[in-house]
């Protein structure tokens, strides 16, 4: 308690007070309150962020999303098979995607990075990164050709090509507006098509039923216009050449030559065809860079059994190099190896 002086002087002089012990105790116990009160508010609202979060998910109306718009982080998987993966260049597993997106071939990434289309059980579907949102479009595919099943975006990411009962479809990204865009002579089938980044062409290759490995002898690369129309052959070499994927600048076109088991590159129109340099052994399934330096494919066979294994590599068009990722994908289902960007692949990895 303030002693009489004290109180003299704070009458008399109104000198400002020190705090004694007593005002020290209430001013200890107004911050208690305030803290108490601060503390209880706290709690309060994470319990409203939290009723929210939970009625948002249990609810989708409400939030606009679908209920499936929330995945966790998936393990990494390393039993094979292990599934769709993104990697970088120098083997490093990024990011597990979900069971929900597995391929039995065809994997193909959509313009903006955030869709993957790919065939499961014959069917064209689509799904995101995360595995949500999954949508069967199409049918079965009931095709007869080796290689026959692959698929192909436009530069826009409004349609998507793909290859069906021997012939080459296209449609919207939503899978309305199917339509039949090739029309194959008596015998023979259309597979594998690769929508130009000038958006007005699709290439894709040609040849009989026969389901020889590698391709027909008379499999030829033929392009035709996105909206419809003749096909024009591009290859003249009369043997099994398949597997067209184009240069990010429209201008160039590489493919597989079975026969001489090496990858070649053309002019888009078909002129200056040359052999791709380096040790290139035995590639399939070539995928351009989004930058024009790189080429990724798959090189038979790192195991020969049942499935055989092709190896994930890449070759470096500047400096005639091949990197190899020392990761397997099964022959028949996965390939090819998808660029996201100029540092990450989707592979459908089997070991």
């Amino acid at each position: 308690m303030p002693d009489v002086k004290e109180v003299y002087e704070m009458v008399t002089k109104q000198k400002p007070p020190q705090p004694g012990a007593l005002e020290r105790q209430l001013g200890r116990q107004r911050r208690a309150g305030r803290n108490r009160k601060v503390g209880a508010i706290a709690v309060a609202a994470a319990l409203v962020v939290g009723l929210v979060t939970i009625a948002l998910v249990s609810d989708p109306g409400r939030s606009g999303l679908p209920r499936n718009n929330v995945s966790p982080p998936v393990p990494i998987n390393a039993t094979p098979p292990i599934g769709a993966q993104i990697v970088a260049l120098d083997g490093t597993v990024l990011q597990q995607l979900p069971p929900t997106v597995v391929a039995d071939s065809g994997f193909a990434v959509s313009p903006d990075g955030q869709t993957v289309a790919f065939y499961d059980a014959g069917k064209v579907e689509t799904a995101r990164l995360d595995g949500t949102e999954v949508r069967v479009l199409t049918e079965p595919n009931t095709g007869r050709g080796d290689g026959c099943c692959a698929i192909s975006w436009s530069p826009d990411g409004s349609r998507i090509a793909y290859a069906r009962n021997d012939e080459i479809f296209v449609m919207n990204a939503d899978g309305s507006d199917q339509r039949q865009l090739t029309h194959s002579p008596a015998g023979s089938g259309s597979y594998w098509p690769a929508w130009s980044p000038t958006s007005d062409t699709i290439a894709f290759w040609r040849g009989s039923f026969t389901p020889d490995d590698g391709g027909p002898s008379d499999a030829e690369i033929y392009t035709i216009p996105a909206s419809g129309g003749a096909a024009t052959r591009l290859t003249q070499d009369n043997v099994p050449s398949i597997e067209p994927a184009w240069s990010p600048d429209g201008s160039q076109i590489v493919y597989r030559r079975s026969r001489k088991q090496d990858l070649v590159v053309m002019q888009a129109d078909g002129t200056n065809a040359h052999r791709l340099p380096g040790r290139v052994q035995n590639p399939w399934a070539p995928s351009w860079s989004r930058d024009g330096t790189k080429i990724a494919y798959l090189a038979c066979c790192t195991e020969v059994g049942s499935p055989p294994l092709l190896e994930v590599q890449v070759f470096d068009l500047h400096t005639r190099t091949v990197q190899r990722l020392h990761m397997d994908v099964a022959t028949d289902g996965g390939g090819p190896a998808v660029w996201l960007d100029d540092g990450r692949l989707l592979v459908e990895r089997y070991d």
